[in-house]
């Protein structure tokens, strides 16, 4: 047996803010962003960005940021739940030129959700991914929006500043993980349909998997389909009984999404 089945969604799920942070880009100068804000409902709002490096945490507050509908993309990214509506681009100045690994939105008011409930949708950079995977390249569609982002940028667009946030206490030896993106740990092959096989059907089932802080699984969904329900039947089934290892982000465990993939290669 491998894993544990998931937990009832509604138990499981924690709290979420409706604004996420879609993309950020960085600039030439090491040390401005640009940050894409998205929300699930439209409507303005006070938000704080929590800012975090490889050596320090910074703010930003934002006040009344207001969010306009756009045309929902089909291949949204997948560690994030599909929105509708996104808030005009902010330029963000770091005080020192850190290396910018992730960051979050958070919502002020008295109907905000609470304090950190919304790192669920904490936001990675490229030079995390990167050094999370030397191998990691970014999409065309990413290098291009740099491209023009960059170019405004030169323009003189003026940034928004963040501060420093008082410095947490160091990581002691009790932290041998400080990042980790989630991952797979066992992997249950999936059995091939006998009558796909027989019929060389063969596809590529995607599955989305919402992971729990614990590494247990929240949530298991058909995230890109191959075509065939037989085989996406299997390939669900072998992603809810592998196991995984969930997000690691400054020593503390991240709930999040891990992509599993199933290849059924007729022989």
């Amino acid at each position: 047996m491998f894993g544990a089945p998931p937990k009832p969604l509604e138990a499981a799920l924690k709290p979420s803010c409706d604004v996420f942070v879609q993309n950020t880009y960085s600039m030439p100068d090491g040390k401005t962003y640009a940050v894409a804000l998205r929300s699930r409902v439209r409507e303005t709002s006070d938000l704080y960005l929590r800012l975090f490096s490889d050596q320090s945490e910074y703010g930003l507050d934002l006040k009344n940021v207001s969010f306009e509908p756009i045309q929902t993309e089909s291949n949204a990214t997948p560690s994030l739940l599909v929105a509708s509506f996104i808030a005009p681009l902010f330029f963000v100045s770091l005080p020192r030129s850190d290396i910018l690994l992730g960051l979050v939105a958070e919502q002020r008011g008295a109907t905000a959700p609470a304090a950190n409930s919304c790192l669920a949708g904490l936001s990675y950079t490229d030079a995390y991914r990167r050094a999370d995977d030397p191998n990691y390249q970014p999409t065309e569609a990413a290098k291009a929006d740099l491209q023009e982002l960059t170019r405004l940028f030169m323009a003189s667009v003026a940034p928004e500043r963040a501060v420093d946030v008082p410095a947490k206490p160091a990581a002691d030896a009790n932290c041998p993980v400080r990042y980790r993106t989630p991952a797979t740990v066992k992997v249950l092959q999936p059995e091939y349909p006998l009558a796909a096989r027989a019929k060389r059907i063969g596809g590529t089932t995607m599955v989305r998997i919402q992971l729990d802080t614990d590494d247990s699984i929240v949530d298991a969904r058909i995230y890109r389909s191959s075509g065939n329900t037989a085989l996406d039947a299997e390939a669900l089934k072998s992603a809810r009984r592998s196991e995984y290892k969930a997000a690691i982000f400054r020593c503390h465990a991240m709930s999040g999404t891990y992509i599993f993939r199933a290849d059924f290669i007729p022989n």
